[in-house]
């Protein structure tokens, strides 16, 4: 519900200027960063484009992703 997050927040200043000159926004995490919160947001989660991380994402996270617009790519 939150968006992508980040603990350090000199990166997340550089992150957040990335995304607004991005055109796709892939974010790549394995499941374990999921429902985590670091001090700093760089997006919502409506803003993502695809999601690329492993086979321990739950299903319901999948759903509330796909629900957004976000594609998941499980490798």
């Amino acid at each position: 519900d939150y968006g992508a997050t980040i603990s350090n927040l000199t990166e997340a200043t550089l992150n957040r200027e990335m995304i607004e000159t991005a055109q796709t926004l892939i974010l790549l995490a394995d499941s374990s960063k999921f429902n985590r919160r670091g001090v700093a947001k760089i997006c919502s989660a409506g803003q993502i484009d695809y999601i690329i991380t492993d086979d321990k994402i739950s299903s319901h996270l999948i759903s509330q992703f796909e629900d957004k617009g976000v594609k998941i790519i499980i490798s």
